[in-house]
């Protein structure tokens, strides 16, 4: 009902008008820095974060609406290694770093993303994950990790690209770069 009596006013050149989700996702971005739009961050999600950069703009109103959004202050801790949790993060700005070992870290840059293995696997988080620097990040719960990549082929391979990238540096580390198994990677199916 309420679509259609937007549909009216738009003919009638009433363009001002906003989604009937945006005060629910005003509300999401309220935390976030900088005073930016809706329509703002969905860009700046959409833009920068890779497996999120073939969605419509209705798209990303639909996985926002399931996601939420986190802005974190450097070396504060995103979550700790045995912890439950499938949901899949992505990086908008900033980056993290993956606690490895004793006092190895491992970086993550902005637009990539974080937490595949316990989204993929079910089982509980695999390392420590702390911001880099000032970090924001999109934080997708299962289920709507699940049907982004069920929706979108690009985001699932995506993922899976960099689900399966990590898994052999993890196994076969010894000084192998990404570069070194690029070529394995891209003809690797799950």
């Amino acid at each position: 009902m309420n679509q259609g009596y937007d549909v009216i006013e738009f003919l009638n050149g009433n363009t001002a008008l906003k989604p009937a989700d945006e005060p629910i996702l005003a509300a999401k971005f309220a935390g976030l820095p900088g005073r930016r739009s809706v329509d703002e961050w969905l860009e700046t999600f959409r833009s920068q974060v890779v497996i999120l950069q073939d969605l419509s703009p209705l798209q990303m109103r639909e996985l926002m609406l399931d996601s939420d959004v986190h802005a974190y202050a450097p070396g504060e801790v995103i979550f700790t290694r045995n912890d439950p949790g499938s949901s899949m993060f992505g990086i908008a700005e900033g980056s993290v770093l993956v606690e490895v070992g004793a006092n190895a870290t491992v970086g993550i840059e902005q637009g990539s993303i974080f937490g595949e293995g316990g989204l993929i696997s079910g089982r509980r988080r695999g390392a420590t994950i702390r911001a880099a620097g000032p970090t924001v990040a999109i934080e997708l719960s299962r289920n709507a990790a699940l049907k982004l990549m069920a929706t979108v082929p690009a985001a699932a391979r995506a993922v899976n690209r960099i689900a399966i990238e990590r898994q052999l540096l993890q196994m076969f580390g010894s000084g192998l770069t990404r570069e070194d198994i690029a070529e394995l990677v891209e003809k690797a199916e799950v």
